[in-house]
């Protein structure tokens, strides 16, 4: 009964981890948003999911549940870390100033 109750608690808790990913303190899988976009630009990264003030500056950062910014390696490391939290990309657009858009669909 001890390991059925470990296996459950397990299973829980890796299925809440799953899913989680934070733009200024508000978690995107929660927000309703089917899509999200995501701006590289000579070190900044910055989503857009819909957000009222997602133009406005490079504020809208990805962050841990605490709301501390994640710090990427690169632009693929963005989006790995979109891939396993339940976002496929499905298109980039690439132009001359060296800005990369991402786009991607929740699962």
């Amino acid at each position: 009964m001890k390991k059925l109750f470990i296996a459950f608690l397990m299973i829980l808790t890796s299925s809440m981890i799953f899913s989680q990913v934070y733009v200024d303190g508000i978690n995107i899988n929660d927000s309703g948003s089917k899509f999200c976009s995501v701006y590289a630009s000579r070190g900044k990264v910055k989503l857009d999911y819909g957000q009222a003030d997602s133009f406005i500056s490079f504020k809208n950062y990805i962050s841990d549940a605490m709301g501390n910014p994640i710090k990427f390696n690169s632009k693929i490391d963005v989006i790995n870390h979109l891939e396993k939290n339940g976002w496929d990309l499905f298109q980039i657009i690439a132009d001359t100033s060296h800005t990369k858009e991402f786009y991607f669909k929740k699962r």
